[in-house]
C-alpha cells in the first residue's frame, strides 16, 4: 500500500538506526525529521527558477520527490511562490 514519503523515510531512519544499534531519543528522531524537511537547494536553483518563470514560453516544473509540504515550505523560504506554479 501507499504511504507518504515522509512516512518512508521516518521508517528508513528508524532501520537504520536499529541495524546498527544506535538508540536515540524520540526527540532527536523528531528533529531530523524536521531538518529533512528544511533541506537546502543547490546555490543555483533560485536564480535559474527565476530566470526560467521569466521567460514567457516556458513553464517551470519543479519534480521533487518530497511531499507538498516540503516543496511549498522551500518556494516560500526561497521567494518564489509568486513566480512559480507547484504541479503535482
Amino acid at each position: 500500500p501507499y504511504q507518504p514519503l515522509s512516512e518512508v523515510t521516518h521508517n528508513a531512519l528508524l532501520h537504520a538506526l536499529c541495524t546498527h544499534s544506535v538508540t536515540l531519543p524520540l526527540a532527536t528522531v523528531a528533529a531530523l525529521m524536521t531538518s529533512y524537511n528544511s533541506l537546502s537547494t543547490f546555490p543555483d536553483v533560485p536564480q535559474a527558477l527565476l530566470a526560467l518563470s521569466s521567460l514567457p514560453n516556458i513553464l517551470p516544473v519543479i519534480f521533487f520527490n518530497g511531499t507538498l509540504e516540503m516543496v511549498s515550505n522551500k518556494c516560500q523560504s526561497l521567494n518564489l511562490s509568486l513566480t512559480l506554479q507547484v504541479v503535482l
